[in-house]
């Protein structure tokens, strides 16, 4: 809640999860999240990621991702890949999201983003995404960790 800059690195793996894989919350002060995933699987139902603001944390998370060799998958397909949303106008949440993608994939959905502001609600497909990404609304076979040697703890 106080701001700052924080780095989030998920090098190799997968996650599985009824949630998102970052859920990041407003501030009284600038918050920067740098994002670095590379070789993730994430299949994840309510979406990647959200950065929601409110009247009491007002300034929305400038969030900064770079996706190298990823598989996502989002298995609500009503949910967007990435979410914004508070009390905030669209051009604030357009400024705070830098999205880079590298071989990546990804898989259901049909909103890349979502920006659901304080006066109205813009959904970006994938077509809009200011770079090209590889995008199938039919989503794969999740990975299936419980059958990974080492999973068990």
């Amino acid at each position: 809640t106080g701001g700052g800059r924080v780095e989030f690195r998920w090098l190799g793996g997968a996650i599985v999860t009824p949630r998102r894989l970052l859920s990041l919350e407003g501030s009284q002060t600038v918050t920067m999240v740098d994002c670095v995933l590379e070789n993730l699987v994430a299949a994840c139902g309510a979406g990647v990621a959200a950065c929601l603001d409110s009247p009491a944390s007002p300034l929305p998370v400038r969030l900064s991702s770079t996706a190298s060799a990823c598989r996502f998958v989002v298995t609500d397909p009503s949910r967007p890949f990435v979410e914004q949303a508070g009390i905030g106008s669209p051009q604030d949440y357009a400024d705070a999201l830098v999205w880079q993608d590298h071989q990546g994939r990804y898989e259901g959905g049909a909103v890349f983003r979502r920006i659901d502001g304080a006066a109205e609600r813009i959904d970006l497909p994938f077509g809009d995404a200011t770079l090209p990404l590889l995008h199938t609304a039919v989503t794969g076979q999740a990975p299936q960790p419980l059958e990974w040697a080492g999973w068990k703890n």
